[in-house]
């Protein structure tokens, strides 16, 4: 039995969080023994993970700022040792520097780290630094996309010959759908699943909302997810005159169940990795209009699962959007090249099995230098 815990910043909704929580729970549990540890307290993914039977562990800094850091790379030690981690799976920055610190002080065998996203920070940033310094103490590699591979190389974060790209997975039984089950007639209704923070670009999606009603589609937006723009996005909703035609959900649990009853997925965003939500929607045979950044267009294939469209031009969004809405043939063949791509590539089984093989190879390594 190995035994890896997966590091995370926090137990808040996001992202690298989501896709910690799909690896833990899909691992074989017969050959490891999956834990999460968050460095920042508690928080509302905390319960998902212990639904699927992970253990989790919260580690908190002391408030005093001259002895916090130590502090903190100590008690992650302890636990490391209490838990007899022998894999330490570290995703996000402050993970990736307290996390093969703390591993080297333990003995624990393998330090893997997955960059999720893209650099958008200076090279002389004090973190990028910080994680330069301790690129030693790391084992292994793994980036989400070959365009985030590229990036963090270049900005001499991975080193090539340490590194592996594996694609962020989608559950395939848990995102699916049955295409006779969804309403004909009624407005084309598109959704998006993304925090309400300002790299989401919502503010230019509800003015390509506010172009297709001038263009007179029948057209509804459904925005799933929260965060501190809500209000200054209900508000723009409503000066742009488009109330009626817009919903916020918030935070839901369940967009699995959810997706299957729209018609387009879209994303606005200026700055993506390889966005997990995309994945769940082609899964759900949903054609996707995304904005072309970051590594969307390893995801999204132009002209056969969606549509591209540059980022910060809301007028190019609405162009696509209108392409999709008034085509409803065209929506059902993207959507189902949308499942197949996401059934050969993004397949959360194959994506699990190559961290599992990649664990144990670290794992031998680490025995064998022992």
């Amino acid at each position: 039995m190995i035994n890896v815990m997966h590091l995370l910043t926090s137990f808040h909704v996001g992202g690298a969080e989501s896709v910690a929580l799909n690896l833990a729970r899909a691992t074989d549990r017969a050959r490891f023994r999956t834990m999460a540890c968050s460095l920042s307290g508690d928080g509302p993914m905390r319960p998902l993970f212990e639904e699927q039977g992970i253990e989790t562990r919260c580690i908190t800094a002391p408030a005093n700022p001259f002895t916090r850091h130590v502090a903190l790379a100590k008690r992650l030690a302890r636990q490391l040792r209490a838990d007899d981690v022998r894999v330490l799976h570290c995703h996000a920055d402050l993970p990736a520097i307290y996390g093969p610190v703390a591993a080297r002080m333990t003995g624990v065998r393998a330090v893997v780290f997955t960059q999720h996203s893209y650099l958008a920070r200076s090279a002389r940033d004090l973190g990028l630094f910080l994680q330069r310094t301790v690129s030693p103490l790391i084992s292994h590699y793994v980036a989400i996309s070959r365009g985030v591979l590229d990036n963090a190389t270049q900005a001499g974060l991975m080193k090539q010959d340490r590194a592996t790209v594996i694609y962020n997975g989608v559950d395939l039984n848990r995102f699916k759908s049955d295409l006779a089950t969804r309403e004909n007639g009624g407005p084309v209704e598109i959704v998006c699943v993304a925090r309400l923070s300002p790299e989401k670009r919502h503010a230019d999606l509800l003015d390509a909302m506010r172009m297709l009603v001038d263009r007179k589609l029948p057209v509804r937006l459904t925005l799933i997810g929260d965060g501190a723009l809500r209000s200054d996005l209900e508000a723009r909703t409503r000066s742009l005159g488009i109330a009626g035609h817009v919903r916020f959900l918030g935070t839901r649990a369940d967009v699995a169940d959810l997706l299957p009853g729209f018609d387009i997925f879209v994303l606005s965003s200026d700055f993506e990795g390889l966005p997990l939500s995309i994945l769940e929607a082609m899964a759900c045979r949903l054609p996707v209009v995304a904005t072309d950044v970051g590594s969307v267009c390893e995801a999204v294939e132009d002209g056969r699962t969606g549509l591209l469209a540059p980022a910060l031009a809301p007028e190019k969004l609405a162009d696509a959007l209108e392409r999709l809405a008034r085509d409803a043939p065209l929506r059902a063949a993207m959507g189902a090249a949308g499942r197949t791509r996401a059934e050969r590539v993004f397949a959360l089984d194959v994506v699990v099995r190559e961290h599992e093989n990649l664990y144990e190879t670290l794992v031998r390594e680490g025995d064998a230098r022992k």
